[in-house]
């Protein structure tokens, strides 16, 4: 068999950017990690049953306030997300929502 001699620069963990940017490197991957824990619990973890009932919630408000943007804008999230899981009616809607919204957007901007 035939070994070959590498010398320790011409490896990886061993060159001189990487042991120059390590601790950078770990820094950055725990503020990352630390951000995803920190911002975890503000999604719902309950998945259809929580965003139904806010859509419920939503619906009835956008009753009242039919050019409300921010109801718009939740609601077509939410639609979206429920979308995204399969529910091919809540793309539509989804769809309805933010056609409405970007109407009202640009209604508002000629003002």
């Amino acid at each position: 068999m035939l070994y070959t001699v590498r010398r320790k620069e011409d490896h990886f963990f061993h060159s001189k950017t990487r042991s120059r940017f390590a601790p950078l490197h770990r820094i950055f991957v725990y503020v990352v990690l630390l951000t995803i824990h920190l911002v975890s619990p503000v999604f719902p973890q309950n998945g259809d049953s929580d965003a139904r009932e806010q859509i419920v919630t939503l619906e009835g408000r956008l009753r009242e306030e039919s050019e409300n943007t921010e109801i718009l804008l939740k609601l077509g999230i939410l639609y979206h997300n429920l979308g995204v899981k399969g529910d091919k009616k809540a793309v539509k809607r989804a769809e309805n929502l933010f056609e409405k919204l970007s109407k009202l957007e640009t209604g508002l901007k000629q003002l």
